[in-house]
């Protein structure tokens, strides 16, 4: 009820998947951890992530902890709290020629809402060739200072709250 990871990648391990589908798990579709830890993954689906019992996660791919990730023509679909979120200083994200979409919470109880990409907490998340469509929220986001999201040559289209949200000391390019 409280986790229930599709696929969890850490301890300074190193995992490569191809064409593979992560679809209806709990918590996250991906966790990617710890410092050393690298996930490559292309051609994969991440979808239909559902929150815990208490409504809270449900992260497509999520990252943190000065861990790294490289994505390429992938699918974040349909997930309901974040659709690919890095967090922490170290951790980086590089994202290529894929499709965040659908992300939505339905109004969680913390009135927060589901947002598309976000690097947060120091982390940063390289993108280029995404096309980032019908959040509930923004379709990019950066928050804290130390964050970097770039993206370019990227498709932001149909997200309700904003394109792109960048909130204290973020930064996006």
């Amino acid at each position: 009820g409280e986790d229930g990871y599709g696929i969890q990648v850490s301890d300074g391990a190193t995992l490569t998947a191809e064409g593979c589908v992560v679809v209806g798990n709990m918590a996250a579709g991906i966790l990617v951890e710890e410092p050393g830890t690298k996930g490559v993954f292309t051609d994969t689906v991440f979808r239909d992530t559902r929150p815990n019992e208490n409504g809270e996660a449900g992260y497509g791919v999520l990252i943190g902890d000065g861990a790294q990730l490289l994505a390429e023509g992938c699918e974040v679909t349909g997930n309901h709290a974040e659709g690919v979120v890095a967090f922490h200083p170290g951790t980086q994200v590089t994202l290529r020629d894929s499709t965040i979409a659908g992300t939505a919470s339905g109004a969680d109880k913390r009135g927060m809402v589901a947002i598309g990409v976000a690097a947060q907490e120091g982390a940063s998340i390289s993108a280029s060739g995404l096309l980032v469509q019908d959040h509930e929220g923004p379709g990019l986001y950066t928050v804290c200072s130390g964050s970097q999201l770039s993206c370019t040559g990227c498709t932001l289209r149909g997200n309700r709250f904003a394109g792109a949200a960048v909130v204290d000391g973020g930064t996006l390019e």
